[in-house]
């Protein structure tokens, strides 16, 4: 249970975050059930992960390094739970909407699995009925998000559930951006849709806990809707000559330090420095909002959580991007349509303040015509394949 304490401010969490990632700098996590202290810090976060996902007495939890990992768990569970319940399908399908984050696509590619994508409604949600009609003889789940990262909104799960328990699917939530802030966010008066192990038919979901849980970077998990599913997650290989081998997800070997780091926060933070941390997001998201339902041409899609998309009719969006990155500004980008993205997190009113100013005098300089210089709408990555490190 997230214990109740006082919000101590960002300031003092760098600090403690720091000091307790450092003090355990050299552990290996893979070792922790050697060491009753290390296992009971990793089971004293998980039992805490686990409560914020609606998974009661019966959910379970294992540590990831990241969203790539915690999906690619979920997705290898489904593929393992298929092969004993339809061992008929040889060509394993899962269908998602079209918004499902591109570690979806990337975890089928290494699974073999078959990855259809239905086009989202016309406000950009996604469309239940095309999923529905999506699923086919040869489909072993369904992919939703809470919320997905280019439009900010948290899929219809409620529904994604019901086709889920329907057909006998296996459904994973991907919610890595909201895990740890969306409980949150509904707890501070924000209508969130049913998104987590609580509902019906969820039979797996990712958290990032290295993004709105502050936790050290690499630091992730995947939870279980019970030990059932968590069964298949898991990889004993006995077949070799020191006896069991058996680590809490895909990587063997990984730093302990991440899960020092947020364990000491969660007992520092609380439950109640956790909600004023999303009171003061939200406060800054409504403050970029206004601004621009105040700037000529500039919208705001409506979001669920800590994603802000800002979106231009009647001049080109990129050419915000180029004006904002030359007053210190990287804005990160969705192309199919073209908005900026924000990741929302707290800031400085000083900062804040600058953002407004800078993003209002920009939009002046491109009605005016004096601004021309368009930035780049993207996302992560390493550019073109030719430009990969070799």
């Amino acid at each position: 249970k997230l214990s109740s304490t006082a919000f101590q401010g960002r300031d003092e969490m760098g600090k403690l975050v720091y000091e307790s990632f450092m003090e355990f700098l050299g552990w290996n996590g893979l070792f922790s059930f050697q060491e009753p202290a290390a296992a009971q810090m990793e089971n004293d976060v998980l039992d805490i992960c686990v409560g914020l996902a609606g998974g009661g007495e019966m959910g379970r939890g294992n540590l990831t390094s990241g969203g790539t990992e915690s999906n690619f768990c979920g997705l290898h569970a489904m593929r393992a739970w298929a092969r004993e319940h339809k061992p008929d399908i040889k060509e394993p399908e899962i269908v998602a909407p079209y918004s499902t984050h591109s570690t979806v696509h990337k975890t089928a590619r290494y699974l073999d699995l078959k990855l259809i994508t239905v086009p989202q409604n016309d406000d950009l949600s996604a469309d239940v009925e095309a999923l529905a009609a999506a699923i086919g003889p040869n489909t072993i789940g369904i992919v939703g998000s809470a919320p997905n990262w280019p439009y900010g909104d948290v899929d219809p799960i409620t529904e994604f559930g019901q086709l889920a328990i329907e057909h006998d699917l296996w459904l994973h939530v991907d919610s890595c951006v909201g895990g740890y802030i969306l409980p949150f966010m509904k707890e501070a008066g924000e209508d969130i849709p049913p998104y987590d192990l609580s509902v019906p038919g969820v039979r797996s979901m990712s958290a990032d806990l290295h993004k709105y849980g502050y936790a050290p970077k690499p630091c992730s998990t995947v939870l279980w809707r019970s030990q059932e599913e968590q069964g298949y997650h898991y990889m004993p290989i006995t077949e070799w000559a020191c006896g069991l081998y058996l680590s809490q997800s895909f990587i063997g070997s990984r730093p302990l330090g991440p899960v020092a780091g947020i364990w000491a926060l969660m007992h520092y933070w609380g439950r109640e420095g956790y909600l004023e941390n999303t009171r003061k997001i939200l406060r800054i998201k409504q403050a970029i909002t206004d601004k621009c339902n105040e700037i000529e041409g500039l919208s705001t899609w409506k979001t669920h959580g800590p994603l802000l998309m800002i979106a231009a009719e009647g001049f080109n969006i990129e050419l915000v991007v180029g004006g904002m990155e030359t007053r210190g500004w990287r804005l990160l980008g969705v192309n199919t349509p073209p908005a900026i993205h924000l990741t929302l997190d707290v800031m400085e009113d000083k900062d804040l303040a600058k953002f407004l100013a800078d993003l209002e005098e920009v939009c002046e300089l491109i009605h005016a015509g004096e601004l021309k210089e368009e930035g780049l709408l993207s996302y992560g990555g390493v550019g073109a394949a030719e430009d990969a490190p070799k």
